[in-house]
């Protein structure tokens, strides 16, 4: 049987903030909510003023998780990152959480048909890879003072006996819940694919990790893109009956074009954030071909910049779109968080700035 870890005790305390959002001698979650909000970065939250008021009174973490279902990232996982940048420098304490445990299930939102399964070595790769290409965007953002935590959750889930899984969090699982969630409900309407026992478990995973990261690390606010909503919400009802204790959510939107159709693939394929996949010019070229309307979706999404520099930035567009401000600017910053200055050919791209400081003004 799983013995729940004791809940960490919270540790509130000073923090000073970052050059981007101001500096603060306390974490400003309202300043990161109401940041969001501005830039049209929130999909789906528990009550809004509860958690205000929960990000406000003391040094709080949060986790977003990543699958490892590919080597690489791609554009649209980027925007979960960006959110983990935001958080932090807005005085929020990071986990990032690499999946060396769902991974080898997948999670099936979003996915039509089953899952091809990963080896436990192909996910531990594939975490490894992750970890490598988030590290050094970090770094650029953040410095070395504001890392996110990294966190793998096979630590615990490769140890969980079936059951135990079986005993101590699937009795915590209502099936008509379950049943009700979109991702599970699709694949339940085509009678010609349907869904695994397998994939259906995914959501009480997540859930045993958020309540892991709560119990063990304090961590009390999920994020990630809407598409994990329901996951997410599996893992705040799983803390309040196991833990008797509040935890929250948000989620922010996919990536879509202004059209409504996916973003992430170019005529090549996928659009990835790793340079031996799409190599720093490629991504600038792609980024400064975008539509106005796009364009204005990457820079609210993706720039670091403040709200009153961006205001500016939309109104110097505005005036003159042929000088394609917005694509200029959104293209000079994604590829310098990506890539550096360094790894970039300034030959190749006539509007490209070195110069351009991410994270760091």
């Amino acid at each position: 049987m799983i013995a729940p870890p004791t809940h960490a005790n919270s540790n509130p305390g000073d923090l000073d903030g970052s050059p981007t959002m101001g500096r603060m001698r306390k974490p400003s979650g309202s300043l990161l909510l109401d940041d969001l909000a501005w830039r049209g970065l929130i999909h789906d939250s528990t009550d809004l003023g509860e958690l205000r008021k929960h990000v406000d009174s003391g040094r709080r973490r949060f986790y977003i998780g990543f699958d490892p279902s590919a080597p690489s990232l791609t554009i649209g996982n980027l925007l979960p990152v960006t959110l983990i940048i935001r958080g932090a420098l807005a005085g929020l304490e990071p986990v990032v959480l690499f999946g060396g445990g769902t991974g080898l299930i997948g999670d099936p939102s979003g996915k039509s048909t089953e899952r091809s399964l990963l080896t436990v070595e192909e996910a531990k790769a594939n975490v490894t890879h992750h970890q490598e290409l988030m590290a050094p965007i970090f770094e650029r953002a953040l410095g070395s003072e504001r890392m996110p935590e990294f966190v793998d959750n096979a630590e615990w889930l490769l140890s969980l006996s079936s059951l135990d899984f079986l005993l101590d969090v699937g009795k915590h699982f209502p099936t008509n819940d379950m049943i009700r969630r979109e991702s599970v409900r699709r694949r339940l309407e085509n009678l010609e694919v349907g869904i695994t026992y397998t994939e259906f478990s995914y959501a009480l995973l997540q859930g045993y990790d958020f309540m892991r990261l709560f119990a063990d690390r304090n961590v009390t606010l999920q994020m990630g893109a809407s598409d994990q909503w329901g996951n997410i919400t599996a893992g705040i009802d799983y803390i309040r009956r196991t833990l008797r204790a509040q935890a929250h959510g948000l989620t922010c939107p996919l990536l879509l074009r202004s059209d409504g159709t996916k973003f992430g693939k170019t005529e090549k394929g996928a659009l990835w954030i790793s340079a031996d996949r799409t190599p720093p010019e490629e991504l600038y070229n792609f980024l400064l071909n975008l539509t106005d309307a796009d364009a204005q979706r990457f820079v609210l999404f993706f720039s670091l910049e403040p709200r009153e520099t961006l205001e500016k930035l939309f109104i110097e567009h505005e005036t003159d779109p042929s000088q394609r401000t917005l694509q200029r600017r959104i293209a000079q910053e994604m590829t310098t968080l990506l890539h550096g200055h360094e790894s970039f050919d300034p030959t190749k791209a006539a509007a490209w700035s070195p110069g351009l400081k991410v994270g760091v003004r």
